[in-house]
């Protein structure tokens, strides 16, 4: 019974957090006077990257031994490996046939 309320709240927190998200760029778009288009490609991208992008930084800078430097780094150098070794080949061979 205490997962499913764990579950219940953790769903809530979500959801209020994505509406305040939402509103809170809408907001600065507006207060900026930039366009819908650019709030969604650029505010909205850098907010839902940050979290993936800031714990590894934080893994680099303070983590107190070798093996945790290098899972930030392998955080962050890992996806942008992975498109080019396996994604762009994967497309070309697609665009080929």
């Amino acid at each position: 019974m205490l997962y499913i309320l764990m579950f219940v709240a953790s769903v809530a927190v979500t959801l209020g957090g994505c509406a305040l998200f939402t509103n809170a760029v809408e907001w600065l778009g507006k207060r900026l006077g930039v366009s819908e288009g650019a709030v969604g490609s650029i505010f909205a991208a850098i907010g839902t990257t940050l979290p993936e992008t800031s714990i590894p930084i934080i893994a680099i800078f303070f983590g107190e031994s070798q093996e945790e430097t290098d899972v930030g780094l392998g955080a962050i150098l890992g996806a942008p490996f992975m498109l080019s070794t396996l994604v762009l080949p994967i497309l070309a061979f697609l665009l080929m046939l």
